[in-house]
């Protein structure tokens, strides 16, 4: 498990680092491709933020409901 999780890690990594030619190479020459264009960083931050959201949801919507519960009990004096 550990071996596999860790060869993931690794390509995970190689194409995270390519993203940029990947996104942004047009020509088949490499020396004319653009790799610092800025659909590369606004397509990086999505992801994050997609996997951040994903990660980060139930752990705040359990607490917010729980925070709407206490106010509600407060506000009907339960």
């Amino acid at each position: 498990m550990l071996i596999a999780a860790t060869l993931f890690g690794i390509g995970l990594g190689f194409i995270a680092d390519e993203a940029g030619l990947l996104l942004t190479c047009t020509s088949p020459l490499t020396l004319e491709c653009d790799y610092n264009a800025r659909i590369t960083l606004d397509i990086f931050i999505f992801i994050v933020g997609l996997f951040l959201s994903i990660l980060y949801f139930l752990p705040v919507w359990r607490r917010f409901r729980r925070m709407a519960l206490q106010t509600a009990r407060l506000f009907l004096g339960l």
